[in-house]
Formats: C-alpha cells, sequence, structure tokens
C-alpha cells in the first residue's frame, strides 16, 4: 500500500522506474502519456465520433497528472518518471507552454510525443487505424504510407516523413483535434508496458503517480493499492495482474516497500496455564490466545493484519474466533468455533494478489484435519476493496507445488570470536 503523502516514497518509486528503464529500454513518456489517456477516459472524444479534443486539453492534464507540489517552480512537472530526459533539471520540467529559465522556446513536452513523425498521433480514416491496430506491421501497414526517393517512409495525408521509430496508434488527427483509440487492445499497450518482455512494477509505478500529486487530482484515500489504480485508470483487476508486475516480494517492488514500511506496536500476547509455562508451545493442546491488539495502523502487509481481518469477518457470521498464530508447529492461525463446530483457519494474504504458500506444518495440518482446515486468503491487504476468499480442505482441492528454500546456518562460535557491541559497529 502507498502512501500518497510521502515524497520519501515518491522519489523511491521514480528510483525504481529509471533503473527498470535502463534495463529494459521502456519509453517511460510514452508509458505516462498512454496512462494519462487512460485517466482522462469520456473526457476524450471517441474514435469515429463527431467530436475532437484539442492537444491543449491532453497537455495541461498530462501536466496536472504529474505535477508535484514539493518541488520549487517552474520545475513541477514530472515529464520523465522513468528517467531518461535530457534537460539539467530532469527528470523535471515547466508545464506546457511556460519558457523556462535559459530557454528560447515554450515548454511543448507531451505536443512532440502526439506527432506522426515520432509518435502515437495518425491521420488515418477510423476504420483504417482500427484495422491497422489489427496487423502486426501496425502503421507500416498503412495504405497511406510510401516511401520518397530516399527510401524513408512517407505519410501522404501528412505529406510528413514518418522517422521510423515504431509506435502504435492511439489518437487519431482530425482537423480539429484528436480522437481516442481503444485503449484496451494490446496493440495500444504491449510495447510500452511490457518492454522486453518484463513487467513494470506496480508499487513503483503507483508511488510515482500519486504520491505529492495535486489535491483533488486523484479521490482522497489514506494509502493507495492496485484497485485503487485500476479504478482511477479504467483497467479491470484481471488486467492488472496480467500486465504489471503485482508481487509485492519482488525486489523492485520491494525497493519501495521497504521505505513504505513503519514500525508497528503490537500488544504482546502471554499465556501462562496451571503449568506456568508461556504461551508459544508447539502443541495444538495448549488453549489458543485472544485475538491481539494493533496499536498503529499498517501501511505494508505484515500478516498479522489479515489475520485479523479475517477474524472480525468470521465474527460477524457468528463465529467466536481465538489466535493460534503464535504457537509455532500448529499449522494455523485462528480458531473459530460455532456450537459443536471447529474451524481450523490458515491465512494468508499480500497487497498484491496472493499466491498461497504454506509450510511443511501447515500442509500438515491441512492435511490431517481435512473439512476442519480452511485457507482464508486476502487480496489488497489494507486496501478499501480488500478481498477475502475461503478453501474448505484445500488439501483435496488441489495438488501443491514444491519450492525447496535453503537455509544457512551459520556457527555460533565462528561469530561470537568476529562480535563486538553497537558502538562500534
Amino acid at each position: 500500500m502507498i502512501p500518497p503523502g510521502r515524497v520519501d516514497v515518491l522519489e523511491a518509486g521514480v528510483a525504481v522506474l529509471e533503473r527498470f528503464a535502463q534495463r529494459t529500454g521502456a519509453r517511460g513518456r510514452f508509458v505516462a502519456l498512454y496512462l494519462g489517456l487512460r485517466r482522462m477516459g469520456d473526457d476524450l472524444a471517441f474514435l469515429g465520433s463527431a467530436e475532437a479534443t484539442r492537444s491543449r486539453e491532453i497537455e495541461d492534464f498530462m501536466d496536472g497528472m504529474l505535477t508535484k507540489g514539493h518541488r520549487p517552480e517552474p520545475f513541477v512537472v514530472l515529464t520523465a518518471p522513468f528517467g531518461g530526459g535530457a534537460s539539467p533539471t530532469a527528470p523535471y520540467s515547466t508545464p506546457t507552454g511556460m519558457v523556462a529559465p535559459g530557454n528560447r522556446y515554450a515548454t511543448n513536452t507531451w505536443r512532440n510525443n502526439l506527432s506522426i513523425q515520432k509518435g502515437i498521433g495518425c491521420p488515418a480514416e477510423a476504420g483504417t487505424i482500427r484495422g491497422l491496430l489489427a496487423n502486426p506491421a501496425l502503421r507500416l501497414s498503412c495504405p497511406h504510407m510510401a516511401s520518397d526517393p530516399e527510401g524513408q517512409h512517407l505519410c501522404t495525408l501528412e505529406g510528413t516523413a514518418y522517422r521510423g521509430e515504431e509506435h502504435s496508434i492511439w489518437l487519431r488527427k482530425t482537423a480539429d483535434g484528436w480522437q481516442v483509440a481503444n485503449l484496451d487492445d494490446p496493440a495500444t499497450y504491449g510495447m510500452y508496458l511490457s518492454p522486453g518482455g518484463e513487467s513494470i512494477p506496480i508499487f513503483a509505478l503507483i508511488a510515482a503517480l500519486y504520491c505529492d500529486a495535486p489535491p483533488g487530482f486523484y479521490p482522497e484515500r489514506d494509502v493507495v493499492g492496485i484497485p485503487d489504480f485500476a479504478d482511477d485508470f479504467g483497467f479491470s483487476v484481471r488486467q492488472i495482474e496480467e500486465i504489471f508486475r503485482c508481487d509485492p516480494m519482488h525486489p523492485e517492488n520491494r525497493a519501495v516497500l521497504r521505505v513504505v514500511e513503519q514500525r508497528v506496536d503490537v500488544t504482546p500476547l502471554g499465556y501462562s496455564g496451571e503449568s506456568g509455562e508461556a504461551f508459544g508451545s508447539p502443541s495444538a493442546a495448549w488453549p489458543p490466545a485472544v485475538l491481539p491488539n494493533v496499536a498503529a495502523p499498517m501501511l505494508a502487509n505484515s500478516g498479522l493484519g489479515a489475520e485479523l481481518a479475517v477474524a472480525a469477518d468470521l465474527s460477524s457470521y457468528g463465529w467466536q474466533v481465538s489466535y493460534r498464530g503464535s504457537q509455532t508447529g500448529v499449522g494455523y492461525d485462528l480458531e473459530a468455533k460455532s456450537d459443536d463446530a471447529i474451524l481450523c483457519v490458515e491465512v494468508k494474504s499480500s497487497i498484491g494478489f496472493t499466491t498461497p504458500e504454506l509450510t511443511e506444518s501447515e500442509w500438515k495440518a491441512a492435511c490431517d484435519l481435512g473439512e476442519r482446515f480452511v485457507l482464508a486468503v486476502v487480496d489488497f491487504y489494507g486496501s478499501p476493496k480488500q478481498a477475502l476468499w475461503y478453501v474448505r480442505d484445500p488439501a483435496a482441492a488441489c495438488t501443491p507445488g514444491e519450492r525447496t528454500v535453503s537455509i544457512y546456518r551459520l556457527a555460533r562460535a565462528s561469530l561470537q570470536e568476529e562480535s563486538t557491541d553497537a558502538e562500534f559497529l
């Protein structure tokens, strides 16, 4: 989950996207423009309609989407969120139409990317553009494309040389402005959102877009997650899962989420039975504990918050829920009772899409307990659109794949010989 008010998270996201572009060749300005057009949505005239959207409307919208409030005037627009900007002030520029200090001409960053020469615009008929998007050769298959005497591609409608940097077609140029093509067509986004077959890390992208954004540009939220991004930019959640890299543990996402994470104070769990032994025995014969209290909001997924969310959901349906999450070796987190029924619930969660993985003790519990064992899955933990779903007897429902994990045991005696106090670290 990304807190939009934090500049340090913004900077972490931009740094990750810049490294991503250096590795993959991503054309970041076009990624930003594509997302801006999606965000404009119905404010854009659609392909084949009698309407048109002026260039300046698109340019002003892009400036607004990428303006960052912490930046000193006039370099406030994040025009190169993936790095690669040639300006000494990169990745920031002045808004469209403003002459930056030391420059002779007004900034026109976005208009350059709309043109046919090196952008995503095309003056062909609406039907022709639809056909081009279905053709693997895209605009090079256009019936209006010719060659000049030097062998360069030439748009005969515009009388303009096409520079040969292949781009998809997102906008149709008309006498009055622009009309937008179907941006859900994979031909419009594939080469941009999956450069070199790699996917853009979603949490870095959310940080770059949302953090320090202008008030009112996005719905007001304390944190922003994948479902929020999907809503705001007109994607389905399924599209997000297919197009972007959503695994929070992927190094590029993790680099941003580490900056997000804050220390969470949890009320200590303790139990002392008649034996006087401390709570935490691996034996399931020990009584479960009361649910812990969380003293601070959780921005990243610690597991405990998801366990409490599942407990609250079960309680709302009449189950009496107690806690076993701190009992090593038991194999599940929650115990839910209703009349004579007892469920043993293991919770798996993610701030993205959850792919459940069970430890050896959890899988043994699932096999031994059968229908009493319930796998509770929490997608988009902490989001207003957090989703909970349950699978009873998962050991019978599917065949798991095994993953070998290496554990490196360090010799204590050798380490102690090299030990020091914190004073000398």
